[in-house]
């Protein structure tokens, strides 16, 4: 993809999000920056392939998108639009929810896959797109069925995966939460939001207490080492960066 660059002039303090209890982190940009929309509402594209999973699936995922609008105030809005034919997961300036097979190289066996296109300047989310891997059983589940077997629950991957839509990455750690790197077949857990996937993303939208900055109070000299550190952050080249989330966002029993 062609990328996008413009210089700047030398900033002198970087401030950086962090966020201190959350197991799931914010995705970063290669500057280390947390990806997060700016703008204050969203569309997104519900395309009719969704309803390949199953009946009711398109409300499904309108309703795991809403859990999070919910749940965290500071998110952007949204504004669901059904589409009318079918559109594939491709950068042409619009966030698109379908099914269909994963494809690309190292993804083949996701579950799902959210790639999101973040301006490494601001980490500003610019579009996202989620794909529901049809190799793969799905169904809308009002409840974890006793004869369920090796089918996934379309809103509990949906909600996992608006996690990452708004900038969330994996969490790592704890099983219990809608971020958890691993989806169980039959499991809807996911759909319920815990305090770690609520303190992540508010954190995220609410950076002003956890916002740090370093700074060098010292001017530096133009012949030194960080006058060429200052020289060099002058061309760093900003891209719009492809970013491809859901490697690890895995089935889990009953695969």
């Amino acid at each position: 993809m062609k990328a996008i660059r413009t210089a700047f002039a030398v900033v002198a303090c970087v401030s950086v999000t962090r966020i201190a209890s959350a197991d799931s982190q914010p995705r970063e940009t290669e500057t280390g920056l947390p990806e997060r929309w700016a703008q204050p509402a969203i569309t997104v594209v519900l395309d009719p392939s969704l309803e390949d999973l199953g009946a009711g699936s398109t409300d499904a995922v309108r309703q795991a998108i809403g859990t999070w609008l919910a749940d965290v105030p500071g998110l952007p809005a949204v504004t669901f639009e059904d589409a009318a034919t079918r559109t594939p997961s491709a950068r042409d300036g619009k966030s698109v929810i379908l099914a269909a097979p994963i494809t690309l190289a190292g993804h083949e066996k996701d579950l799902a896959l959210t790639t999101t296109y973040a301006d490494d300047a601001t980490g500003d989310i610019l579009e996202a797109d989620i794909v529901f891997n049809t190799n793969y059983a799905f169904a809308p589940m009002p409840a974890p069925a006793g004869t369920c077997h090796n089918v996934f629950d379309v809103g509990a991957v949906a909600t996992h995966e608006s996690g990452h839509f708004f900038g969330l990455d994996e969490d790592w750690s704890d099983d219990k939460t809608t971020m958890w790197v691993v989806t169980d077949s039959c499991d809807a857990h996911k759909r319920v939001l815990t305090p770690e996937d609520t303190d992540a993303i508010t954190t995220l939208y609410h950076p002003p207490d956890s916002l740090t900055a370093s700074c060098d109070a010292s001017p530096a000299k133009p012949g030194g080492a960080a006058g060429l550190a200052a020289i060099a952050l002058g061309l760093v080249a900003v891209r719009l960066r492809r970013r491809d989330v859901g490697r690890r966002d895995r089935a889990g029993a009953g695969r």
